[in-house]
């Protein structure tokens, strides 16, 4: 793979993952969706909070490194709050964070 096409290639899942992140973020900020998620409701909206920001400042290329940690913290924090609740399906979690980690280490 050239590095042009890598280069690319992250770019493009910076930005996928970024705009993912918002559209999801805002569902559940937005538009009641932490009624189906049995969560504590002020919980659910600030771990989506501070995730909204993240995936925001993930995508101004100036801000990807605050973006990407602010991320990693809801993301772990989202986790740890899911399997406490019993909820073990976090997975997506983690591909979540892998995409984080592969961004701002590049």
């Amino acid at each position: 793979m050239t590095q042009s096409s890598q280069k690319l290639a992250c770019t493009g899942l910076q930005y996928s993952l970024g705009l993912v992140l918002i559209y999801e973020c805002s569902r559940l900020i937005f538009w009641s969706g932490t009624a189906r998620t049995h969560l504590p409701h002020l919980l659910v909206l600030a771990i989506a909070a501070v995730e909204l920001v993240g995936a925001i400042l993930f995508l101004i290329p100036r801000t990807v490194l605050l973006g990407g940690r602010l991320l990693l913290t809801a993301f772990v924090v989202a986790a740890v709050v899911h399997l406490l609740h019993g909820q073990a399906d976090v997975g997506f979690l983690v591909i979540y964070a892998m995409a984080v980690l592969t961004i701002i280490t590049r």
